[in-house]
């Protein structure tokens, strides 16, 4: 809506990595009838329609973020913007995530990790939760990050 490309980046480096493995696991469990990640079996489960249609939401977002992002570009003052911005969001999420929403709900994994993925699993198993989440959180951000920076159809030319 306001064509700034900072804040378009700042929701796909938050997303693009959760969003991934949430696709593949939606994917494989949809034509396998088994979770790879355990991370979109409750899509599968009984729930009301308007909450699947939600979820659905996984599958384009980062697509249709991604095509933004080349329709409006990124110069390197909105990169850094972007991250700050990014990295602000994520402890506004896991603060809103607590106060909100109940450890049954578990929105957004702040209760306890709602995925299964070796590397996650050894950061959670090590460190404090809260800090887990952010460890984990940050560096899907910082990963996707890098990638995405250094991706010339989305650079100002």
């Amino acid at each position: 809506i306001k064509k700034k490309s900072h804040l378009i980046l700042s929701q796909v480096l938050i997303l693009a990595i959760p969003d991934l493995l949430w696709i593949i696991d939606f994917l494989y469990i949809f034509f396998t009838g088994n979770t790879l990640f355990n991370l979109a079996t409750y899509f599968f489960e009984e729930r009301p329609l308007i909450a699947k249609l939600v979820s659905v939401q996984h599958l384009y977002v980062i697509p249709l973020a991604l095509y933004s992002l080349y329709i409006f570009k990124v110069n390197k003052i909105d990169k850094k913007k972007a991250l700050q911005f990014a990295a602000l969001q994520l402890i506004i999420f896991f603060v809103l995530g607590m106060m909100f929403t109940t450890s049954e709900t578990n929105i957004n994994c702040v209760y306890e990790l709602c995925f299964d993925i070796s590397i996650t699993n050894l950061i959670v198993a090590n460190f404090p939760y809260g800090f887990a989440w952010f460890l984990v959180m940050y560096s899907m951000m910082l990963i996707s990050y890098f990638i995405l920076v250094n991706i010339k159809l989305f650079k100002l030319k």
